[in-house]
């Protein structure tokens, strides 16, 4: 099944829009600002000044006073409505040549396309979110505009097995996790593999453990793999932290971490929730 179908701007618009007239001073407006941006543009800028750029045009044309633009997280851009992002942007540096990290109307298979697919999912499902309406990946000269419902599509499509990452690239990120407490190992387990591949027999990812209070959990890249960065954790409701020590378990009740690794290269593996408990013996 084809999920994405290439549109003309006319055949995207909805006919509520195609009706609705335009006042003089917001069509002056949109031409001086569109000017201005295009101006700008400078090829041997850093992606920083490309997504700048796109969020004072976006701001100054439509949305000042009404909607603020701002980052979240790793969200390059994003509309917001409330406090949640409505549309989400990927922003690419524009470039005389072809850019493999942006995607092409041939080719979708880019790292802005991923990037995206990574940030919708974060938003539907860590944080919530089912307002999402529009999802673009632009180098400010070429504009991709996707439908969320799309995403929502995709999304539906996943089948996501428990021992198998939520989101992970091609890269194999394994990560070692131990549960100790008084110096004995209650639980050692490797968390993080391949999208592509089973987890292996020895490595147990448990449904539901149960701990006793303070006991010390911590986490390790695997010895033979040297390409992860950084590891960050997120325990139940709280934001994500960076890791950099084992931490002791001391509330009690029934509780969910969600490990996510990075690579130099950028690459992310965001792993299922491990649920457990804490009790006091």
């Amino acid at each position: 099944m084809k999920l994405i179908q290439q549109q003309t701007i006319q055949e995207s618009l909805s006919v509520s829009y195609q009706i609705e007239k335009i006042g003089k001073s917001e069509l002056d407006l949109f031409k001086k600002n569109l000017v201005e941006y295009l101006s700008k543009i400078n090829p041997a800028e850093h992606e920083e000044n490309a997504k700048n750029l796109v969020r004072d045009f976006f701001r100054d044309t439509f949305y000042n006073g009404k909607n603020d633009i701002n980052t979240k997280g790793r969200i390059d851009l994003a509309i917001y409505q409330d406090d949640q992002p409505v549309v989400i942007f990927e922003t690419k540096k524009p470039s005389t040549k072809t850019d493999p990290d942006m995607v092409q109307a041939g080719n979708l298979k880019a790292k802005a396309m991923y990037q995206l697919v990574l940030y919708f999912l974060e938003e539907r499902i860590q944080h919530n979110n089912i307002n999402i309406k529009y999802l673009i990946a632009t180098n400010m000269l070429e504009w991709f505009i996707f439908d969320a419902a799309l995403f929502d599509k995709l999304n539906r499509s996943l089948i996501i097995s428990d021992s198998v990452p939520l989101i992970s690239s091609n890269v194999e990120l394994p990560v070692e996790v131990r549960v100790e407490y008084k110096s004995i190992v209650l639980e050692r387990f490797l968390l993080l593999q391949k999208v592509d591949e089973e987890v292996q027999p020895n490595s147990v990812i448990p449904k539901r453990s149960i701990y006793p209070i303070r006991s010390l959990i911590s986490f390790s890249r695997n010895p033979a793999n040297s390409t992860i960065e950084s590891l960050y954790i997120q325990m139940d409701s709280a934001p994500e932290f960076l890791y950099t020590e084992p931490f002791r378990l001391s509330a009690k009740g029934n509780h969910t971490i969600v490990i996510k690794a990075r690579s130099r290269e950028g690459n992310e593996i965001i792993s299922k929730p491990i649920h457990f408990s804490i009790q006091v013996q």
